[in-house]
């Protein structure tokens, strides 16, 4: 996949693009209920999925996996995967490309869920 002339094939080349163009990643969890009536949460370009009885307990429990695997370099491939896919073909749900403004301002805002929100909405309705 080539953005702007490169290829996104690593976490690597997700910080330089970021470096390079003041861009920030964001993945917002998706989540979906089985016909069993259990849920299933994963981060877009994910390949495994975890499982709980609620909604709200399935988004714990993968919030817990990325604390757990945090520091383990091998399981954000998603993150690479899904940026790619985003860039490669146009929006991916969850994936959110923040240019240094919308970036800065969410910063600025402490990181607010409402700021964030607001964002997401422009995003949206921009077709980002």
């Amino acid at each position: 996949m080539i953005y702007d002339g490169r290829e996104i094939n690593s976490q690597q080349d997700l910080s330089d693009l970021s470096h390079d163009y003041g861009l920030a990643f964001s993945f917002d969890p998706q989540v979906e209920q089985q016909s069993d009536g259990s849920w299933n949460a994963w981060y877009p370009g994910q390949d495994s999925v975890v499982t709980a009885e609620g909604r709200e307990a399935a988004l714990a429990a993968l919030h817990k996996w990325s604390i757990d695997t945090m520091d383990d370099r091998s399981t954000r491939d998603w993150q690479v995967k899904a940026v790619r896919e985003h860039l490669q073909n146009g929006p991916v749900p969850g994936v959110y490309v923040l240019d240094e403004k919308r970036h800065q301002r969410y910063r600025e805002s402490g990181f607010s869920k409402a700021e964030w929100e607001k964002i997401v909405a422009e995003m949206k309705e921009s077709g980002e």
